[in-house]
């Protein structure tokens, strides 16, 4: 099932500042054995990544090695955007894969 943000981008077609700011504030999410809110990780957890990840940004935030990295991008388990051989994952994509893995 989508995040209410993808549809939000699907539907709007508005760039990803602006789907992040229409982000829910009251949904919570157990990560790790702690309980966040999907804006509390984004506005503090993820600050020093900018909001499009780079491949080695994304790997380097779930500490994983690049062949598992590639594997989650082909399978489609984290959406992204790929231009030309580049990579980019959009921080909110990240966050949806996080909080859809049962902990």
């Amino acid at each position: 099932m989508p995040h209410s943000t993808d549809v939000i981008e699907k539907k709007t077609g508005q760039p990803l500042e602006k789907v992040g700011r229409e982000l829910p504030k009251k949904r919570k999410h157990t990560i790790g054995g702690t309980t966040y809110s999907i804006a509390l990780v984004y506005r503090d957890i993820l600050k020093d990544y900018p909001d499009v990840l780079t491949f080695e940004d994304m790997c380097s935030v779930l500490s994983i090695s690049p062949v598992t990295g590639y594997k989650l991008l082909k399978d489609g388990k984290i959406a992204h955007i790929r231009i030309g051989r580049i990579y980019r994952i959009p921080k909110l994509h990240l966050l949806n894969y996080l909080v859809s893995k049962k902990a």
